[in-house]
Order: C-alpha cells, then sequence, then structure tokens
C-alpha cells in the first residue's frame, strides 16, 4: 500500500526523498523549457549548443582553456540531468508521483526565490559558482577570447534573469493545476 493513501506520515527518510525527488520533477519540467530557450540559442553558436547537447562538434576553433571549459561545462550538465532523470525515475517506479500537490509546488517556488536573491547580486553569484563547480580555474579568458568575445557576461545575467521568469512562471501555472494538500 502506497503510504499516500493511508492517514499516518511516511517514514521520515522516505518523506524528504519524495519531496526532494517532486521538487526535482517540477524543476525537470522547468528544464525543458530551459531546453527550449537553449534551442533558441542554435542561432547564436549552432556549434557550442550542439558541443553541450551531443559532444559532437569540433571546438578546435577555442582555446585550449575554453575547449577544456567547454568539456567541463559538458560532465556538469550531463550529471545535473543524471540526478534529474533519477529523480523522475524513483517518483514513477515507486508510484511517488501520486504525492505531488501544492505544497511541492510551494517548496519549488521558495527555491526560485533563493535563486533570485542569489540572482541579484549576480557577478557575486556567477564567480561562486564557477568556483564551487570549476575549481580548476579555467572559466577566466581574456576579454579577446571567443568565449567572452561571444557570451560575454551580460549575456548570462539575461539568460539567468530569463530562467527565473520562466521558472516562476512554470511553476504559477503547476500551482494552479495541482491539487490541495493531501492528507
Amino acid at each position: 500500500m502506497h503510504w499516500s493513501s493511508m492517514s499516518t506520515r511516511p517514514p521520515f527518510g522516505e518523506y524528504v526523498l519524495t519531496r526532494l525527488a517532486s521538487v526535482a520533477l517540477l524543476y525537470t519540467i522547468v528544464a525543458l523549457v530551459f531546453a527550449i530557450m537553449l534551442g533558441a540559442l542554435t542561432t547564436r553558436e549552432p556549434v557550442i549548443v550542439e558541443y553541450l547537447t551531443s559532444g559532437n562538434a569540433a571546438l578546435s576553433f577555442l582555446s585550449a582553456a575554453e575547449a577544456q571549459h567547454m568539456q567541463d561545462v559538458r560532465v556538469l550538465i550531463a550529471g545535473a540531468m543524471t540526478f534529474l532523470s533519477v529523480a523522475v525515475v524513483y517518483l514513477f517506479l515507486f508510484g511517488q508521483w501520486r504525492s505531488i500537490d501544492k505544497t511541492v509546488a510551494r517548496d519549488a517556488f521558495l527555491m526560485s526565490i533563493v535563486l533570485l536573491v542569489l540572482l541579484l547580486p549576480f557577478q557575486y553569484t556567477f564567480d561562486w559558482f564557477h568556483r564551487v563547480f570549476f575549481p580548476q580555474g579555467n572559466w577566466q579568458f581574456a576579454n579577446d577570447s571567443w568565449l567572452i568575445q561571444h557570451f560575454p557576461p551580460a549575456f548570462f545575467a539575461w539568460f539567468a534573469s530569463a530562467w527565473f521568469v520562466l521558472s516562476t512562471l512554470t511553476l504559477a501555472v503547476l500551482w494552479r493545476e495541482l491539487p490541495n494538500k493531501k492528507n
């Protein structure tokens, strides 16, 4: 019997895992919206998008440091997508998707607010993000480098803002459609 159909609360570990997976599912939906945005990038620099999504593009026009950074970015994206995929499989394989309700959307929305607070000092957050996920330091390039010329800091600020707005709109629609908390 699934715990969402029982009147008692599930074991704490299962409850936390389900909540995290549920929020990950909502963010997977947001990631799909993000993928649409990435698709819009294909008109800007299709070779970079092709490399990030399939790994099949040659990056010979980049410096060695830039190419290594793009490889690291590709690994980071693959890791994030793997995490989200495992969360979605967990939810559906074990029937936990039935526990998704407005409180999960609320939790995801609160995470969006945290993201907004982090985005406000964008340059600080951008630097912190890169120090955490690219500690080897190959993410800082000269102003005349190909990556900076084609993807300046303003591009990432715009992209992060658009991601936040799309996430918030997606969560608002989901909030409207999801059922109230189950007892």
